[in-house]
């Protein structure tokens, strides 16, 4: 399919909601507005599939573990390998339309299968295929959920990701192919849970182990080289600082993939990976690793002469987050809302996203939300934008007690003492790119700016990652489950700095309403809570919104069934469905 293809997608939330809106017997809400149906891919193929062929696939750095939710934190490329060898209750098509992946079916209002109750708990019941297995044969059944249950809400095992299991009080097993969640109260996706969400574990080869170590009980290594997992790959052969080999599952329940066997390929650098697709020793790689520079640098040939497509989504918001912990080196005026104000006054976004997104797709963003989302509209006229203004920010600076010496000195307080704002930013292609124009932002207005990249050595040491003393440049996936700004995803000894919230922010506020986005039952109080949140956020200016990435991917002729990233952290959220060329 040569040329390029630009789709945005927003979500399942609104059919979901839907869903349960109808089940509550109310006012029937507004049909929201569907992004474009992409051009491959995107559901299950319910015909006999004979699997052919080969793919070599490139994904960034190595990943710590092939859970979903197990060990993994900070590694872009662990969720494509976690999607590949793992599956899920349901999965979401790029329409937003939820399927049933492990589940035969999916619960449904009104047919006992997903209760409300008056006080708002809920109890969903999933049925399950019975012929779903393990990579090594054993059935899966229902107490593979409900062991995962047990695992990822113990506070002694690390995880990446407590949501949705934070909101659920139970799991029971009440046959083999019967699953019963109970929740303590609403949540958007529980008729529809998908990746990172109560992702089963098998209860035959890893129960005991959780019982007596759990101290080590990521140290195993089932995690990574005789990872057993029940998605439409099995590992083969796992070759440390190099490949991945793997082969189509023959008993897949959804039916087997399409391609028979892939290699994943560990290559960190957009050069080298475009190198080995214009040699052919590669079909398929993607973003962050093969950044927009790369894709622009190369698109014309690769449509011109039919050597390969692009195919580009947004779907990721690139941030900016404060440190709200007294660290070493802790610039403790962070804790002022006008110093965080002149911050993100101070900051170019809008250059910063033409030169990082090669006017393949994205802009500059002022919120944590979808330019496609339903609710966008009311959202972005109630939030606060810090379009860039060094004049304003010298000004709230100014309120907040910093002077400079002279006309061009340093900024300075009270005492004389410079201040100070360190910004890091994880290894990889464009990394320069994005941080130092920051840097000289803040530079230019007389801020000791020091733009840090760290080492790809220390991209593994969660504590280290979450004692950033400034600033720190992430992006993440644009759904209610990946809004990660509360007290419960902050990174603390306790969990081992395994949560997402690096910068500890604590806010009760956010929390509240963080908690009653991912809770919403109907349309309109999904648009009540997504401005007040999105309101609360920017005008504290809890965080500094950048730009939406482009999320590119990018394939040698004749390979089928790309769809990109929409709403899941991964291209290959669809990989069953890649074919390599005739």
């Amino acid at each position: 399919m040569p040329g390029i293809q630009v789709a945005f997608h927003r979500g399942a939330l609104f059919f979901v909601l839907a869903i349960v809106f109808a089940g509550c017997s109310q006012p029937a809400a507004e049909a929201p507005r569907q992004a474009p149906p992409p051009s491959a891919g995107g559901t299950i193929s319910t015909q006999p599939t004979v699997p052919r062929g080969s793919l070599k696939i490139a994904w960034g750095p190595e990943p710590t573990s092939l859970s979903p939710k197990l060990g993994a934190v900070g590694f872009t490329s662990f969720s494509e390998l976690a999607m590949t060898f793992n599956s899920a209750l349901a999965y979401v098509d790029p329409q937003g339309q939820p399927h049933p992946q492990l589940a035969k079916t999916l619960p449904e209002i009104g047919t006992g299968t997903w209760v409300v109750n008056a006080d708002g708990s809920m109890v969903t019941t999933y049925a399950l295929r019975e012929n779903a297995k393990w990579h090594d044969g054993h059935a899966l059944t229902a107490q593979d959920f409900a062991f995962a249950y047990a695992v990822y809400t113990d506070p002694e095992i690390p995880v990446v990701k407590r949501s949705p299991e934070n909101l659920i009080v139970g799991v029971e097993a009440k046959d083999d192919y019967t699953l019963v969640i109970r929740w303590k109260e609403p949540y958007y996706a529980a008729g529809s849970m998908r990746y990172q969400m109560l992702d089963p574990i098998p209860r035959h080869l890893m129960e005991e182990r959780s019982r007596h170590d759990k101290a080590s009980f990521l140290e195993e290594t089932f995690w990574t080289t005789g990872y057993i997992g029940s998605g439409p790959y099995v590992l083969d052969k796992w070759e440390p600082g190099g490949s991945v080999f793997a082969h189509a599952f023959p008993e897949w329940a959804p039916g087997p993939a399409k391609t028979a066997n892939i290699e994943i390929r560990f290559i960190a650098d957009g050069n080298t990976i475009l190198a080995n697709l214009l040699s052919g020793e590669i079909d398929v790689s993607g973003h962050p690793w093969f950044t927009p520079s790369v894709a622009a640098s190369v698109q014309d040939r690769w449509v011109r002469e039919s050597l390969g497509s692009l195919v580009t989504t947004v779907s990721r918001l690139e941030y900016m987050d404060f440190q709200f912990r007294d660290v070493p080196h802790w610039a403790p005026a962070i804790k002022d809302v006008r110093f965080r104000q002149a911050l993100s006054y101070a900051l170019d976004r809008e250059s910063l996203a033409d030169v990082m997104n090669m006017k393949l797709g994205g802009s500059v963003a002022h919120a944590f939300i979808q330019p496609t989302d339903a609710v966008f509209t009311d959202v972005d006229r109630a939030i606060t934008k810090y379009t860039y203004d060094p004049a304003k920010a010298t000004a709230l600076l100014g309120e907040a007690g910093f002077r400079r010496a002279s006309a061009n000195g340093p900024m300075q307080d009270s005492s004389g003492q410079q201040l100070q704002f360190e910004m890091w930013r994880s290894p990889g292609p464009d990394a320069e790119t994005e941080i130092l124009p920051l840097a000289a932002n803040l530079q230019a207005l007389g801020i000791d700016a020091p733009a840090f990249i760290y080492p790809a050595a220390r991209s593994r040491d969660n504590e280290f990652l979450a004692s950033y003393p400034g600033g720190n440049l992430g992006n993440r996936v644009i759904t209610p489950d990946f809004f990660l700004w509360t007290s419960s995803n902050a990174a603390t000894e306790g969990n081992r700095y395994q949560g997402s919230n690096r910068g500890s922010l604590m806010d009760p506020q956010v929390d509240r309403l963080g908690a009653r986005l991912l809770g919403a039952a109907r349309l309109d109080e999904v648009r009540q809570v997504s401005v007040e949140l999105h309101q609360y956020m920017s005008q504290n200016a809890l965080f500094v919104p950048l730009y939406y990435p482009p999320d590119i991917l990018i394939a040698r002729a004749g390979v089928k069934g790309l769809v990109g990233r929409f709403s899941y952290p991964a291209h290959s959220w669809n990989i069953y469905e890649w074919e390599p060329p005739s």
